[in-house]
């Protein structure tokens, strides 16, 4: 299936991962986990800023081997999935994979953030939330 998104003029496959989801084993957050990292976050609260990258599945693009296989027919034309699918088990997994090598490219930026799942913890004392 594809929708046409009006605010841009373009196709964007739809797929179903019901079934594909059914062989992949994606557990993606400990409660333990999310307990510590809320208490460090409550600990930091003085001048926080959190970031929710929920937008950012749309944003990781995947490598073109596969887009052969995420291929729709619409209106006579082929349109592939240059991106994370949405709905896919394991969009999580690969977020947070994402989410937590970004910070660690700058020495500041690391030690003023922390990453959990898509939502980054900035300690605005340490670095700005609003830095491009």
């Amino acid at each position: 299936m594809a929708v046409v998104q009006r605010s841009v003029e373009e196709i964007r496959p739809v797929l179903d991962f019901r079934e594909l989801n059914t062989y992949i084993d994606a557990f993606t957050a400990k409660s333990n986990v999310c307990a510590e990292k809320v208490r460090e976050w409550h600990q930091r609260y003085a001048h926080v800023a959190i970031l929710d990258l929920k937008k950012a599945y749309l944003q990781v693009r995947l490598e073109k081997s596969p887009w052969p296989y995420q291929t729709v027919m619409f209106r006579g034309r082929r349109h592939c999935r240059t991106r994370l699918g949405f709905g896919l088990n394991v969009a999580p997994t690969i977020t947070k994979a994402t989410v937590g090598l970004v910070p660690s490219l700058a020495s500041d930026v690391s030690k003023g953030t922390s990453a959990y799942l898509d939502d980054i913890l900035v300690d605005e004392t340490i670095v700005s939330a609003r830095t491009p």
